[in-house]
């Protein structure tokens, strides 16, 4: 059930500091310093935002111990309500899958009309992990692959040969009541003169923050030498729910690393805390390791955990600088969706005015495009051997991924729609592209393409990430299920200046898990090489282990995929 919303205040708290490593401290800091201790200048309001109240008497829903905000309750009424909703769109585009030609030899750039799938390897298990869902992240630096999975970090050659494989908390050094960490994302910054690799994961145990790490070096050769990583732990401010933080998300612009995380309470209340930092501290190898926060924003959200009303603020990885125009200097955008059931999504601006400062409260516009987005349904699986049938959750409709190069933004998110325009509802890949003139205030923006990505009857794509290259070319991967089809990895490719996508054929999963509403996770990985020609993800499938002579279990493992537009 929805609550009623009003307007109210977004509060930005502003804050300046610098953290030196913790190699270089010695030290984890034990607690999260009050706002005081960041610096906080001042408090603005923004009241164009819509905010919510729990209703009298209302009681807050338990929370599951991963942190994704939902119940058991919540799950099965939101599945019903979304598996026949009339509202449901069409698919701009069906997807038709072609079968994937070899890769030519010794060529480079885009060859052919068709996406071509030039390597696919092996990634993390849940044989290593242990973890329910993986959540893969994946980045590419000239000559490595460093992939990311909840508990689990792997750095690899670009064949997927092994260099090293380890656990989170022993990359971080977390033991103990310190141990434990969700929700990885891995990004290789390659704008700008210092090409680094960044991991950005979210703390479980206490004390309660953030972990970050950057390497030293563009390509290194492993996960442990003090030499080759600088390793931080940014604790939450104490004007933030210290529990329920999950979801960082890592974005860049020429000057700045953007990172993002959410923070709710078990009422599901709280909001996203957004960081700048300055690369020129950050990335420079030639000092010891310290990092500059440039200012830390405070957006409070709704205190429906249904609602994705600014649940995620997702900031754009830039792959070429965006455009600055009427005397400030953009330093980066983040994009977020409004609510289900609406047409609109919000363009947030990182602006730095003509005496040096942040403008604040950061300029925002609620920008509409043609076609509504919903609550995404549950997936069918196949049936168990034992016969059971069984569904999987294909999450919310949050920004998952944004990338953009100059004043061009993709962002990609999961939606509820209708491949035929009967029966019940699927999942659909949302993608969307952005075209914004630079300039002072409010960001002036307009929908260019937006391709709503679907599969024909009964089958879903969901949990979709997004790359692109400074040439124009798009590309999506997602995770593809139904009743005929075990969970497994598609990728569709859009070459410059067409406007349809193109898929490979998908690598589905060879078994199903009992139950209803399983979780798949949150998000996949996508990144395009520093050479701009090609891609490379990050996506999972269900897969059997052996659990001794007779038996196996379905469970998930990872696949790195490199393809050329």
């Amino acid at each position: 059930m929805k609550e009623k919303s009003k307007s109210g205040p977004i509060v930005i708290a502003l804050a300046v500091c610098t953290i030196l490593s913790l190699a270089a401290q010695g030290q984890v800091p034990q607690e999260a310093p009050d706002p005081g201790a960041l610096g906080i200048e001042e408090v603005f309001e923004l009241n164009d935002a819509p905010q919510t109240e729990s209703p009298p008497g209302t009681t807050p829903p338990e929370v599951e111990p991963d942190g994704d905000g939902y119940t058991d309750k919540e799950r099965a009424e939101a599945a019903a309500a979304a598996l026949i909703d009339p509202r449901a769109e069409r698919p701009d585009q069906i997807l038709t899958f072609e079968p994937n030609p070899p890769p030519p030899p010794q060529t480079e750039g885009p060859v052919g009309d068709a996406a071509v799938l030039v390597r696919s390897f092996a990634g993390i298990s849940f044989a290593t992990s242990g973890r329910p869902v993986p959540d893969p992240s994946v980045a590419r630096s000239p000559n490595r692959v460093l992939e990311a999975t909840n508990a689990m970090l792997r750095l690899t050659d670009t064949n997927g040969a092994m260099k090293v494989e380890m656990s989170m908390d022993a990359f971080f050094g977390l033991t103990g009541i310190a141990a434990g960490t969700i929700d990885p994302k891995v990004y290789f910054d390659n704008l700008g003169p210092t090409k680094v690799f960044v991991i950005a994961v979210m703390g479980k145990g206490t004390p309660k923050g953030l972990h970050l790490a950057v390497s030293r070096f563009t390509d290194p050769n492993d996960l442990l030498a003090p030499a080759s990583w600088c390793r931080f732990m940014l604790p939450h401010p104490a004007i933030v729910p210290q529990s329920g933080a999950d979801y960082p998300g890592l974005g860049a612009g020429l000057e700045h690393l953007i990172v993002t995380s959410n923070h709710f309470d078990s009422a599901g209340a709280g909001g996203t805390l957004v960081r700048l930092i300055a690369k020129s501290v950050l990335y420079n190898t030639t000092q010891p390791c310290a990092l500059t926060v440039a200012s830390t924003a405070v957006f409070p959200l709704s205190s429906d955990p249904l609602r994705v009303n600014l649940r995620t603020l997702q900031p754009v990885q830039f792959a070429a600088a965006p455009g600055s125009a009427g005397g400030v200097t953009t330093l980066g955008y983040l994009v977020s969706a409004i609510d289900y059931a609406t047409t609109g999504y919000r363009l947030w601006s990182l602006q730095r005015n003509s005496a040096g400062a942040l403008v604040r409260p950061l300029p925002s516009r609620i920008i509409q495009t043609s076609k509504m987005y919903l609550e995404p349904p549950p997936v069918n699986q196949p049936p168990t051997p034992t016969g059971a049938k069984s569904t999987l959750s294909s999450g919310d409709g949050r920004i998952l991924q944004a990338v953009g190069s100059g004043n061009t933004i993709w962002f990609a998110q999961t939606t509820g729609c209708n491949n035929t325009g009967a029966g019940v509802n699927e999942s659909c890949a949302n993608v969307m592209q952005l075209n914004v003139t630079p300039g002072a205030g409010n960001p002036i923006a307009a929908f260019g393409l937006q391709k709503m990505l679907g599969a024909g009857a009964g089958v879903s794509l969901w949990h979709p990430a997004v790359a692109m290259t400074t040439t124009g070319h798009v590309a999506v991967t997602y995770l593809q299920g139904s009743s005929n089809l075990a969970l497994g990895i598609g990728i569709a490719v859009k070459r410059a200046p067409v406007a349809n996508f193109r898929a490979l054929l998908p690598d589905s999963g060879v078994c199903s898990q009992a139950g209803s509403q399983l979780r798949t996770g949150d998000y996949l990985g996508a990144q395009v090489d520093p050479s701009g020609a090609s891609f490379w993800f990050a996506g999972e499938k269900l897969m059997s282990f052996a659990t001794g002579p007779d038996t196996s279990i379905c469970r998930w493992a990872t696949f790195v995929k490199e393809v050329r537009p």
